[in-house]
């Protein structure tokens, strides 16, 4: 930031963030993603093993890209 924000800017600002539907999805999302970092920090292989895909979802996946790319 260029300045300190006043009293006034810091209660709008505030406001603005707590009301905003789309400031507080971002908060929500970045929250989320801050207890998966801190998560995988402590335990590494937990997070990993839980987002490994199943062999048929990665056949999906690698279908759905074939079509898509050649079409």
């Amino acid at each position: 930031m260029d300045h300190q924000l006043t009293l006034r800017q810091k209660i709008g600002f505030y406001l603005h963030l707590s009301m905003c539907t789309f400031c507080v999805r971002h908060k929500k999302q970045m929250d989320f993603l801050k207890q998966l970092l801190d998560l995988n920090k402590k335990q590494p292989d937990v997070i990993h093993r839980s987002m490994t895909l199943s062999r048929t979802k990665k056949e999906e996946i690698k279908k759905c890209l074939r079509d898509h790319t050649h079409s």
